[in-house]
């Protein structure tokens, strides 16, 4: 089961004012879920550009560790992909793990306005981003 507050937090926090109606409608729909995973993947048309950062050849440890150095805790994280885990509470390692062997859109929400997404996986590795919020100190 989805965590619907999560969800609006993450949409409140990092998608572009002009799409927060759409993408939240959405993730609460079972059948257009998918469509809000993928226009999330199109991160620079949906996602406030302030509260993203690239990620350029990281790996899962480089990604684990920016994100507890922000402030994430290791044991807990809101996974969010097209996949059986979508919707689930699981470690920090576990998300990101899924993650980066998934291929698909992902977002890892640790709380307080950080987290972690990528996108499809085409050609080469997934475009992948922090995501800060303009208000996290």
């Amino acid at each position: 089961m989805h965590d619907e507050n999560i969800e609006k937090e993450i949409v409140e926090l990092f998608v572009q004012k002009k799409v927060r109606k759409r993408v939240e409608y959405e993730l609460s729909s079972k059948k257009k879920r998918i469509d809000a995973f993928f226009r999330l993947n199109h991160s620079k048309l949906t996602l406030n550009q302030k509260t993203i950062h690239p990620i350029h050849k990281a790996d899962p440890d480089d990604v684990i560790q920016k994100l507890i150095e922000l402030g994430a805790s290791e044991n807990k994280a809101y996974f969010m992909g097209y996949t059986e885990e979508d919707g689930s509470y699981v470690t920090l390692a576990e998300a990101i793990d899924m993650a980066f062997k998934f291929g698909m859109p992902v977002i890892v929400y640790c709380g307080n306005g950080i987290g972690y997404i990528q996108g499809e996986q085409m050609y080469g590795p997934a475009e992948r981003f922090l995501l800060i919020a303009q208000n996290h100190s």
